[in-house]
């Protein structure tokens, strides 16, 4: 099952605070999808600093969903939350795969990023352990 990042483009005038007020509400609305873990994503600490990571603003990390029966979801869920918080694009993200969304996201648009995930899974699944296929 693929790990999955959601990064939002904030409008220019957020402020931090706001910006970590939206992503954990995005965060909240994609933990009531049968995905088993949705949490905020961390990125390593500047380097000097004490802290192993840090949160990264403005970026959720899901993992342990079925991609053809839970991301349609996924983009309804975003898509609202766009809507309600007036900020620029969320980009979905698998293995180099990207999705953004700016507003409505057509089923024919989602159906195509499914079938690309799975192509590249099962394509990932049939190279052997020394590299061939």
């Amino acid at each position: 099952m693929p790990e999955m990042k959601a990064r939002i483009e904030f409008e220019d005038d957020v402020t931090e605070k706001e910006a970590d007020e939206h992503t954990r509400f995005l965060l909240r609305q994609l933990e009531q999808l049968n995905i088993e873990r949705v949490e905020l994503a961390e990125t390593e600490g500047p380097s000097g600093t004490r802290g192993d990571a840090a949160t990264l603003l403005g970026a959720v990390t899901l993992a342990g969903f079925a991609v053809a029966r839970v991301l349609p979801h996924i983009v309804a869920v975003v898509q609202t939350w766009l809507e309600t918080s007036a900020q620029k694009s969320v980009t979905l993200e698998v293995n180099g795969r990207k999705l953004q969304m700016t507003g409505r996201t057509t089923e024919n648009e989602v159906k195509r990023y499914i079938a690309v995930l799975e192509e590249d899974a099962s394509s990932s699944e049939n190279v052997s352990e020394d590299g061939q296929r």
